[in-house]
C-alpha cells in the first residue's frame, strides 16, 4: 500500500528490472529474521498465459484507494505526498469529495482525455514548490485547516509527477473563477 509512518525503518522493495515495487521491513522473530512487505498495487499486474488483455485502471484510481482506506479507517481526508526517494513532501491533497459523477470537457489535453464522463474524486490539492519542499513541513500544513493532522502517503517520484500533471491538468478543466477554494486548487482523480 506504500504507506509510511515517520520513524519507521521501510527500505525499497525492487523488481530485477529496477523499478519500485513498495517497501519492506526486517523483523527478527525468534531465531531469524523474516520481511514483510508492503506491495504497491499499481507495480504488479497479473499475466496470463491467455490472450486475454487486462484491465486499463488509471493510476489516480489506486491513489484514491489509497486515500479512501484512511477515511474508512480514521476518517482522514487530508493527506502529505511524499516522494519515496529524496522523503520530501510534494503534494497536499484533500479528498473533498470521495466520490461523484462527472463530466468535462478540458482545452488542451495532455494526461487526461480530452472530454469524457467518469466516476471521480474531487480534490482540494496544492503542488509544494522547490522551496517549500525544503522548508519547514510544519509551518506550511498549519496554513492550511485540517492539514496538521494530515497522514502521510509515500510513493516513487514518478507517481508524484504523474499526479501533479493530472491534478494541473484536471484543475484547468475547471472555469477560472472555479479554480481555487480556501488557498487550495481544485481538481479531481479519476477513479475506477
Amino acid at each position: 500500500m506504500a504507506i509510511l509512518q515517520v520513524g519507521e525503518d521501510w527500505r525499497l522493495a525492487r523488481c530485477l528490472c529496477g523499478a519500485v515495487l513498495g517497501r519492506y521491513q526486517e523483523h527478527s522473530k525468534g531465531n531469524g529474521t523474516r520481511n514483510i512487505f508492503r506491495l504497491l498495487k499499481f507495480a504488479i499486474r497479473p499475466v496470463s498465459s491467455l490472450n486475454i488483455e487486462p484491465f486499463r485502471i488509471p493510476l489516480s484510481a489506486f491513489l484514491v484507494e489509497d486515500m479512501t482506506e484512511f477515511v474508512r479507517a480514521h476518517a482522514t481526508y487530508r493527506f502529505v505526498i511524499l516522494d519515496d526517494e529524496e522523503e520530501l513532501p510534494r503534494i497536499l491533497i484533500w479528498l473533498f469529495k470521495p466520490s461523484i459523477q462527472l463530466a468535462y470537457t478540458t482545452p488542451t489535453p495532455y494526461v487526461i482525455q480530452k472530454s469524457a464522463s467518469i466516476h471521480a474524486a474531487k480534490v482540494l490539492f496544492k503542488i509544494l514548490t522547490s522551496s517549500e519542499r525544503t522548508s519547514d513541513l510544519r509551518t506550511i500544513l498549519a496554513k492550511y485547516p485540517g492539514f496538521p493532522q494530515a497522514e502521510y502517503l509515500s510513493y516513487p517520484i514518478y507517481v508524484c509527477r504523474r499526479l501533479s500533471g493530472l491534478l494541473r491538468e484536471s484543475n484547468n478543466a475547471y472555469p477560472e473563477t472555479l479554480r481555487m477554494m480556501t488557498g487550495l486548487e481544485v481538481g479531481w482523480l479519476h477513479r475506477a
